[in-house]
């Protein structure tokens, strides 16, 4: 049995040399010219993409580190004086 690893170079070999593979569906014809995109100018491409997916990914970041400090102040300002973390002079 074939991996994923091992399909994926055969499709990559077929692109990079200028074949184009019998596909039907529209999605995987997109997905086949923005292969060869990429295998044809890796660096420009690459850095397109990573224009596209940064600004996104910092935004997504920001939000959870929001929910999960504002989900600690809510767990604190809620909890009987008895569970909340004691601090400790003393060195250990």
């Amino acid at each position: 049995m074939e991996s994923n690893e091992e399909r994926a170079a055969r499709v990559a070999d077929v692109l990079v040399a200028g074949s184009t593979l019998a596909l039907r569906d529209p999605g995987d014809v997109a997905a086949q010219v923005r292969m060869k995109k990429i295998l044809d100018a890796p660096p420009e491409a690459l850095a397109r993409l990573r224009a596209l997916v940064e600004d996104p990914l910092r935004r997504l970041y920001r939000q959870r580190n929001l929910v999960c400090t504002r989900a600690r102040q809510t767990r604190l300002r809620s909890a009987p004086p008895s569970e909340l973390p004691r601090r400790s002079s003393a060195l250990p």
